[in-house]
């Protein structure tokens, strides 16, 4: 690697035994004749690094053996000063116990909680069937924080057999999957490296739940995926005024939607964590004569800023202006939306506020968040709205900006770097649309509809002493 690469140079352990080969440095002679070749100024350059915070404003060293000491005497004495803002405040044993139960994003936390309850809940009820000697079950006691390998094994095979639903009908397989994944990692913010699936120790786990899923395949339901929106319906949007920026309330609404089709932003909480007042992720800049809207991610699904993301780049996208339809411009509509905010400085950090019900004057909005639901409920609203029919969530937007990029044969990692996805996951939205649906029936049908056909026609026909040509050519 080259140093033109801007990559920072290393000094490894080789570096300094090549430069200090002599075990018999006379350290002492080394020293003695650094300061006797040496001035005032030299001393305050191999000094500078020395900050005020550590005793040291302006150190001006000289050669005096008992300046020297008085210096660093002066720094010692202040080293043992308490101070009040270098160091936080001493965390106590709960604190640090709540700060390494929260090592998984809020949303994983929540299904967290929510398995935890439920297996609880059974346990609470399984002992009080225990209780009667005419049954013949074993209580189970010990709290699942608590339980030994064996205890884990025991239990937690019979919760996934015995679990239902409150109305009692069956957990789908995938469910129960669920369950067991988010008992595990309950038990990962403990401090356990428990592996329910793949560790040999838990095999009577595994097999439980491999088994039970089977018994259950009927019953398996399909994900429920937010659809994508298509080019003609998007077109449907701004054609019945379901998008537009003639009021605070159609500008928000299509800021959401432009946002988060052009940044390919996750639906709810990732829409909700945006900032856009004092620490703004948006930027507008100009690159060769054209403004665009810069997005920076700040925190993500994929990007949680732990240890095991500390080498992740973050994700950076540019929306470059359309200047072919300035009325449905991302970078304008997001100036002309910045205009009606409040001035700054704001209490709050947030892009998207809500609207005020009277505008005050030129201010749309005030200085507080739109609420969580009327944010989370955006695309389904404005899809209801223009008569857009399907299950359509502000995710939506997300699957539309990476199908639409599929579509268009764009390079996977390319794809990526707007997704933000790290895996192949996103091939789950490399979807099949309803052209291509068409031409893989009419092959099977073995016939050729003139508008599934990519292949250009020619014939040559002739009656009567007429010639007649016949060209029909289909370009997608």
């Amino acid at each position: 690697m080259s140093r033109s690469d801007g990559e920072e140079i290393f000094l490894t352990q080789n570096t300094f035994s090549q430069e200090t080969n002599d075990d018999n440095l006379d350290l002492c002679n080394f020293f003695l004749e650094y300061d006797t070749t040496t001035t005032s100024e030299t001393y305050s350059v191999a000094c500078s690094d020395i900050s005020e915070d550590e005793g040291f404003s302006n150190p001006k060293l000289t050669q005096s053996d008992d300046e020297l000491f008085l210096n660093v005497s002066k720094i010692e004495s202040k080293s043992h000063q308490p101070s009040t803002s270098r160091f936080h405040e001493p965390k106590t044993d709960k604190e640090i116990e709540d700060m390494l139960s929260k090592k998984f994003a809020d949303s994983t936390m929540s299904k967290i909680k929510w398995a935890t309850t439920l297996f609880k809940q059974w346990k609470s009820t399984r002992n009080i069937r225990a209780n009667d000697p005419n049954v013949g079950l074993s209580p189970i006691r010990v709290d699942l924080a608590e339980m030994s390998l064996d205890e884990l094994n025991y239990s937690i095979s019979r919760f996934i057999c015995e679990v239902r639903k409150t109305d009692g009908t069956e957990y789908p397989p995938d469910t129960l999957y669920s369950l067991v994944i988010c008992l595990q990692l309950y038990m990962d913010t403990l401090g356990y490296n428990h592996k329910f699936l793949s560790d040999s120790s838990f095999i009577q786990i595994k097999n439980s739940l491999d088994n039970v899923m089977k018994l259950r395949a009927e019953v398996r339901v399909p994900k429920k995926q937010a659809e994508e929106i298509s080019l003609e319906e998007e077109e449907k949007l701004w054609a019945s005024g379901s998008l537009g920026s003639d009021n605070a309330r159609h500008l928000l609404n299509t800021l959401v939607y432009l946002i988060g089709l052009n940044f390919a932003l996750r639906g709810g909480q990732e829409h909700r964590d945006l900032k856009g007042g004092n620490s703004s992720q948006f930027q507008i800049n100009e690159k060769i004569g054209s403004k665009c809207l810069i997005y920076t991610e700040a925190k993500s699904k994929a990007d949680q800023g732990g240890i095991k993301h500390k080498n992740v780049k973050r994700k950076s996208v540019v929306a470059y202006q359309n200047t072919e339809n300035q009325a449905r411009c991302v970078v304008n509509l997001f100036e002309l939306y910045a205009s009606h905010c409040p001035p700054f400085p704001r209490k709050i950090d947030a892009l998207y506020l809500r609207p005020l019900k009277i505008p005050n004057g030129n201010i749309w909005y005030a200085d507080q968040p739109i609420g969580r639901h009327s944010l989370a409920n955006i695309v389904a609203s404005i899809c209801q709205e223009a008569g857009i029919g399907g299950y359509r969530t502000n995710h939506s937007l997300r699957a539309s900006a990476a199908t639409r990029m599929y579509d268009a044969g764009v390079d996977e990692q390319l794809i990526c770097e707007v997704t933000g996805h790290r895996s192949n996951a996103v091939r789950n939205y490399k979807r099949t649309n309803e052209k291509q649906k068409r031409k893989i029936n009419s092959v099977i049908q073995g016939r050729t509809d003139s508008e599934n056909d990519d292949s250009r026609k020619f014939k040559i026909s002739k009656s009567d002493g007429n010639l007649s040509i016949t060209l029909n050519i289909s370009m997608k």
